[in-house]
């Protein structure tokens, strides 16, 4: 999966793009399934009649619906979401580890406890947008940590797409 290459780059730029690392059947579409039951089962607790047929829709419509109604109730979504045992593995997967071990030559891989979730972002909220993310500073963990980031809905401009700002690890 790594190349002298691409270890080259991440150590230059700050980041790495791994395309197909996780396998989307195997690893996401769980996840996906599990937002949408998760998604579905707060719209019903609060009364929100929403489309919640396909993790698609229960990730953009259904979500933005039960916000609207009350903001609240979108981060019981989001305390939720964390707990999805594929989301778990996901995290846990050795090849994260390996991908570490490759990147971080001599150092040993963690787990950052309460520092993974899963970010709902509302493309047209700004009061709880995080548009730079810097991963020591905010888990105090060590300086050479890495951040696993996989979207799981295809980026697009009107999610507002992933801005990376090279070198500024540096």
């Amino acid at each position: 999966m790594l190349t002298p290459g691409n270890i080259r780059s991440f150590h230059e730029n700050g980041y790495l793009v791994l395309k197909d690392f996780y396998d989307p059947k195997a690893h996401i579409e769980p996840i996906l399934e599990g937002i949408r039951f998760i998604v579905e089962a707060v719209c019903a607790k609060h009364g929100v009649d929403t489309d919640c047929s396909t993790a698609h829709a229960a990730m953009t419509t259904a979500i933005m619906d039960l916000a609207a109604a009350n903001r609240a109730w979108a981060g019981e979504v989001y305390d939720a979401v964390k707990q999805i045992p594929a989301f778990m593995g996901l995290v846990a997967d050795p090849r994260n580890a390996d991908v570490f071990v490759n990147l971080r030559e001599g150092s040993v891989p963690g787990l950052a406890a309460g520092g993974y979730g899963i970010r709902i972002d509302f493309p047209t909220e700004e009061k709880f947008r995080a548009i730079w993310h810097q991963e020591f500073p905010a888990q105090l963990r060590s300086a050479d940590g890495v951040v696993f980031w996989s979207p799981l809905l295809e980026l697009t401009p009107e999610l507002g797409p992933v801005e990376i700002k090279p070198k500024s690890h540096l």
